[in-house]
C-alpha cells in the first residue's frame, strides 16, 4: 500500500500519456494473441486436418462470447478449406506464415509505441520525487540534523530514491504491461476451454503464498542494506570533512579499517538480498512449466481419447497462448520483488518526508526587508535537552541604530541566542521581541531576510566570488558589490585573481584562506543593506590590522544600522556602544568597555584586564 500511495500520488500529473500507454500496451497484447491464431491453419495444413463437412456459421446466432469465438474459429476453418481446395496447401501455408510475421511486426510496433509514452511518465515521476525531496530537505529545521547524520540523509535522497525509481519502473510493468499481457491471454484461454483454465488457476494460491514469503524476506534485507549504506555515506562525509585532521593525526589506517568493516557488512546484506531476490525467475519458471505440463497431460489425454471438443490444432493453440504468459508472469514476479525492495526504501524516505516543516515553509509577505528598530530578549530560557539548559532567563535590549556586542566564555550560549533570534529553535520560555512584537508571530521568511548574519563557520558555494556575494540576486550589480568590497579592503585582492569576481572558489572555498573567506562572507552580509547586521566571530581569521580595516569599512557603510558583534577578541568589541556579558546562561552585566572594565569582574577575567 505504501508503494501504491506513492505511485498514484504522482501519476495523475501524466494522465494523458498514461492513457496512451495503456491503449498501445493493450493493442500490443491483443495482436500478440491474435498472431498466434496463425498456428491453427499451419497445423491443419501440415497434418491435413480440415473436414470437408464444415459449413459457414452465422455470428448473429451466437448468444455468448464463447460462441462468437467458436463461430469465428469455424468460419476460419471453412475459409481455410476453401483456400486449400482452390489454391493449394502450399499457398495457404505461405500466407499463414506471412500473417504470423505481419502480426508480430505490428505487435512489436505497438509495444514500442507504448514505451515512448512510458519513459516520460517514469522519468517525470523520478524528477518529481527528487524535486519534492530537495524542497523538503531545504526546509528541514536546523535541529533535525542534531539527531540525523547528514550522510544518512544524503543516502536517502540518492541510493534510496534510485531504488524507488527502479520500483516505479517495475510497477509500470506489473500494474499495466504485465497485467495486460497476462489478462488478455487468460481471457483467450477461458474462451477456448474454461475447464483447462480453471486447472491452471487452482495451482496459483500455493505459488503466491511461497512467493510472498520470499518477497517479505527481500524487503527486510533491503531495509538493513539501505540503513548500512546510509552509515557508509555518513562515513564518507565525515572522512571528507575531517581529512586534514585524519592526515595530521596519522590515523588513515584506523579510519580505513572502520570503513572496510562497515563496507563488508553492507556487501553481505546486499548479497543475501540478491540471492533471495534471484529466486523470482526460477520460482516463476518452475511454476509455469509445471502448469504447462499439467495442461499438456490432462488436455492431451482428452484430445487423444476424443473426449474433448477441442481439436488437436486448437489444443496446441491453447498451449501456445498459455506459454505466451510465461514471460509476463516471470516479469511480474521480478517486478513484485523490485517493488518489495522499494517499499523498504520508501520507509526511509518517509522518515524525511514526514518531518514537520510547516514553520520553515513560510512565504515572504512582502518583497522588502522590514526595518528593525529594536530587539528585546526577555527572560529567555532554552536547552537542547531538558537536563542541560543553555540559557536561563537571559535578558538584553538593543535599541538601534548603534553598535552592540555579546561576550562570554565559550559554550555560554551566545550563538544559541542568535539561533533563537532566527528561530532555528524556539525558546523554551520567555520571549524574543522585534519592534515590540514576539518573533513567533512574525512571518519567518520576513524575519530572516531582514537580518544580515555572518557566523563563525563560513560557508562558500563552489561557484564564483560574485555569486557567493550576491547569492544569485540579479537585482545586485557588479558596481554595488565592488563598492562594498572596496570599503572592507578586499577589492584589490579579488581583482588580482585570474578571473577577478568570476573566479570559482572551489568546494567550500578551498582555494581561499580562512580570512579571505570571512571577508567574502562579510561582503555578502553587507550587500543586503539590512537594518541589522550580526557578526558572530566573523573576524576571527583576520590579523589585527585587517580586522581593524574591515570593522571601519563596516561602520562606514552601516553607520545608520544596528551592528551586533559576538567575539572573544577585545579589539573587535571595545569601541561598541554597549556590551552584554553572559555567564551561566544569564546576562550578568551591560555597559560600554570603560564601565565594564571598572565595575564587572567577569568582564575583566574574560579579557585578562586585572
Amino acid at each position: 500500500m505504501k508503494f501504491l500511495r506513492l505511485f498514484f500520488r504522482y501519476l495523475p500529473r501524466y494522465k494523458e500519456k498514461l492513457a496512451l500507454y495503456v491503449l498501445f500496451t493493450f493493442l500490443g497484447a491483443l495482436f500478440s494473441v491474435f498472431s498466434f491464431t496463425a498456428i491453427i491453419p499451419i497445423l491443419n495444413v501440415l497434418f491435413d486436418i480440415p473436414d470437408a463437412g464444415i459449413e459457414l456459421a452465422s455470428l448473429a446466432d451466437a448468444s455468448s462470447l464463447k460462441e462468437v469465438f467458436k463461430a469465428l474459429g469455424n468460419n476460419m476453418m471453412f475459409y481455410l478449406q476453401q483456400q486449400i481446395q482452390s489454391k493449394g496447401a502450399s499457398h495457404v501455408l505461405l500466407m499463414s506464415c506471412l500473417f504470423w510475421v505481419g502480426m508480430t511486426i505490428l505487435k512489436n510496433c505497438l509495444t514500442y509505441t507504448s514505451s515512448l509514452f512510458r519513459a516520460p511518465i517514469r522519468h517525470g515521476i523520478y524528477r518529481d520525487m527528487r524535486e519534492e525531496l530537495f524542497t523538503k530537505i531545504i526546509h528541514l529545521p536546523v535541529d533535525f540534523f542534531a539527531s540525523a547524520y547528514k550522510g544518512d540523509v544524503m543516502s536517502r535522497i540518492t541510493s534510496d530514491i534510485i531504488e524507488v525509481a527502479a520500483g516505479i519502473k517495475k510497477a509500470f510493468n506489473l500494474l499495466i504491461k504485465d497485467a495486460i499481457n497476462i489478462l488478455i491471454p487468460l481471457i483467450t484461454l477461458l474462451t477456448i476451454s474454461w475447464k483447462l483454465t480453471v486447472v491452471t488457476l487452482l495451482m496459483l494460491p500455493a505459488y503466491l503464498w511461497a512467493f510472498n514469503k520470499v518477497a517479505l524476506i527481500v524487503q527486510r534485507h533491503t531495509l538493513r542494506a539501505q540503513n548500512l549504506m546510509g552509515t557508509n555515506v555518513s562515513h564518507f562525509d565525515q572522512m571528507m570533512n575531517g581529512l586534514r585532521l585524519i592526515k595530521s593525526s596519522a590515523i588513515e589506517n584506523r579510519v580505513r579499517a572502520d570503513f572496510i568493516r562497515q563496507n563488508e557488512e553492507t556487501r553481505h546484506q546486499y548479497v543475501i538480498r540478491n540471492w533471495i531476490a534471484d529466486l523470482s525467475y526460477p520460482l516463476s519458471e518452475i511454476f509455469m512449466t509445471s502448469v504447462a505440463a499439467v495442461i499438456l497431460w490432462i488436455g492431451g489425454n482428452t484430445v487423444i481419447s476424443g473426449a474433448s471438443t477441442l481439436g488437436g490444432a486448437v489444443f496446441i493453440y491453447f498451449l501456445v497462448v498459455f506459454i505466451s504468459m510465461v514471460s509476463p508472469v516471470m516479469s511480474a514476479t521480478d517486478a513484485f520483488f523490485g517493488i518489495r525492495q522499494s517499499i523498504a526504501c520508501i520507509e526511509r524516505l518517509e522518515f524525511v518526508l514526514n518531518v514537520d516543516t510547516s514553520k520553515e515553509e513560510s512565504i515572504p509577505s512582502s518583497t522588502d526587508a522590514m526595518h528593525i528598530d529594536s530587539i528585546s530578549v526577555e527572560d529567555v530560557s532554552f536547552g537542547y535537552n531538558q537536563d542541560t539548559p543553555v540559557l536561563t532567563e537571559a535578558n538584553l535590549h538593543i535599541e538601534g541604530p548603534g553598535r552592540y556586542a555579546i561576550v562570554g566564555q565559550s559554550g555560554i550560549g551566545k550563538t544559541t541566542l542568535i539561533d533563537l533570534l532566527f528561530r532555528f529553535h524556539d525558546v523554551t520560555s520567555g520571549e524574543i521581541r522585534i519592534n515590540g512584537d514576539d518573533i513567533r508571530g512574525i512571518n519567518l521568511a520576513d524575519l530572516r531576510k531582514s537580518i544580515s548574519y555572518v557566523n563563525q563557520d563560513t560557508f562558500l558555494f563552489n561557484d564564483t566570488i560574485l555569486y557567493n556575494i550576491t547569492l544569485g540576486d540579479t537585482m545586485l550589480n557588479l558596481c554595488d558589490v565592488e563598492s562594498i568590497c572596496q570599503a572592507i579592503g578586499i577589492h584589490d585582492f579579488i581583482q588580482s585573481l585570474p578571473k577577478g569576481y568570476l573566479t570559482v572558489v572551489g568546494d567550500q572555498g578551498v582555494c581561499l584562506s580562512c580570512g579571505q573567506k570571512q571577508c567574502i562572507a562579510i561582503a555578502r552580509a553587507l550587500v543586503r543593506r539590512n537594518s541589522v547586521l550580526i557578526l558572530d566571530e566573523a573576524t576571527s581569521g583576520l590579523d589585527g590590522h585587517t580586522e581593524e580595516k574591515v570593522l571601519k569599512g563596516i561602520e562606514s557603510i552601516r553607520w545608520k544600522s544596528t551592528i551586533l558583534i559576538i567575539s572573544h577578541r577585545l579589539s573587535a568589541i571595545k569601541d561598541v556602544d554597549k556590551i552584554f556579558v553572559l555567564k551561566a546562561g544569564r546576562t550578568v552585566a551591560e555597559g560600554d568597555h570603560r564601565t565594564l572594565k571598572e565595575g564587572c569582574q567577569e568582564y575583566r577575567e574574560l579579557f585578562n584586564l586585572d
